[in-house]
């Protein structure tokens, strides 16, 4: 599937996301699969966009445990890039542009934290 980009802003977010749900619904794609893991209001949110484009949603990653996700992340041989932190328990500064690997699992593991839903990365393979 090629990558498909569309500019927004916060203010037309949701209108401009359910044009392009609507493009590639039209290209012949019927389901959009979307990351989160536990917040139940952008649960809702997927739901009601899907919907309203009636295109199927897949949460793939819903309910399941962080760790979990993490370590099949790094066993299915997929690479991440941290480009930005907001986390209590560690300095951004530190992890940025760190790859998200066994030795940097170990590390948050000790500091207590996963980092999923506290960073952003850029995925590559």
């Amino acid at each position: 599937m090629p990558l498909s980009t569309y500019a927004t802003s916060w203010e037309d977010y949701e209108t401009n996301f359910i044009t392009a749900l609507k493009e590639i619904k039209e290209s012949g794609i019927n389901i959009g699969v979307y990351g989160d893991i536990d917040i139940e209001d952008y649960k809702n949110w997927v739901k009601k966009v899907c919907n309203e484009t009636n295109m199927l949603e897949y949460l793939p990653l819903w309910k399941k445990p962080r760790r979990k996700i993490i370590k099949e992340f790094i066993d299915y041989g997929f690479k991440a890039i941290i480009v930005a932190v907001k986390d209590d328990k560690l300095s951004g500064k530190e992890l940025l542009g760190s790859e998200l690997d066994k030795n940097l699992k170990r590390i948050l593991e000790k500091r207590g934290s996963t980092l999923l839903g506290k960073m952003v990365n850029i995925i590559h393979w």
